[in-house]
C-alpha cells in the first residue's frame, strides 16, 4: 500500500526540468515524474504558485496541468507563522543568515501545515535552517531532499514511499557536508 504524502516543492526545482541532458535537469525531471506516478500531493500557497508561474520550464508546466487533472494539488491558505518568523529574526546577529532564511519562510510555514516536506536544490537555505533547527522546534522534523544531490538517492527515497529518516531531518543534518554548498 502506498503511503501519500504532501510535499512542498521549491520553484528552483520547477525551473530545472528542461529538455536538457544536464544532469539536474535529467533528475529534477525524474523526480517530477516519480512523485507524480506515486500519487504524491504537491503542496502550493499564493506565494509558492507565483514563483513557479515565474520560473517554471515547458514540462515542469505540462506536469503541473497533469498534477491538476489528477487531484494531485493542495493549496493552502493562511499558512505565515509569526512565532516562526520572530524566532527566526532574533537567532542570528548575522544578517545574511536571517535573510537567506526569511527568504524561503514560506516553503517551511506551508511544509509545517501539512507532513513537514521540503524538496528543493537550495542547499544554502537548507544549511541556515539545520542551523536552527535544534533551537527552534518548529523546524527540527522538517525532511529536506535535495534531488539534484546523488548521494541523498532522492529518487529510491521516493519510489519507497519516503521513509522517516532522521538524516533527512533538518535538526539531524550534518551542517559539516553543507558547509560547502553555501561558499
Amino acid at each position: 500500500m502506498t503511503t501519500i504524502k504532501k510535499m512542498v516543492i521549491d520553484a528552483c526545482i520547477a525551473r530545472s526540468p528542461g529538455e536538457s541532458i544536464h544532469p539536474h535537469s535529467r533528475m529534477c525531471r525524474d523526480f517530477l515524474s516519480i512523485f507524480r506516478e506515486r500519487n504524491h500531493i504537491l503542496v502550493m500557497t499564493k506565494e509558492i504558485r507565483q514563483e513557479w508561474d515565474k520560473h517554471m520550464s515547458r514540462f515542469t508546466r505540462s506536469w503541473l496541468v497533469s498534477m491538476i487533472s489528477r487531484n494531485q494539488l493542495m493549496f493552502i491558505n493562511d499558512t505565515e507563522n509569526a512565532e516562526l518568523r520572530t524566532l527566526l529574526n532574533n537567532c542570528s546577529n548575522e544578517t545574511g543568515h536571517v535573510h537567506a532564511m526569511i527568504k524561503d519562510i514560506h516553503l517551511v510555514e506551508a511544509s509545517v501545515k501539512t507532513d513537514e516536506i521540503i524538496i528543493s536544490k537550495d542547499d544554502k537555505a537548507r544549511y541556515h535552517f539545520a542551523l536552527e533547527a535544534n533551537g527552534i522546534a518548529q523546524l527540527a522534523n522538517i525532511t529536506w531532499v535535495n534531488p539534484t544531490n546523488e548521494l541523498e538517492d532522492s529518487l529510491l527515497w521516493l519510489e519507497k514511499d519516503c521513509p522517516e529518516q532522521h538524516e533527512r531531518k533538518l535538526s539531524y543534518i550534518d551542517t559539516g557536508k553543507l558547509i560547502a554548498a553555501t561558499k
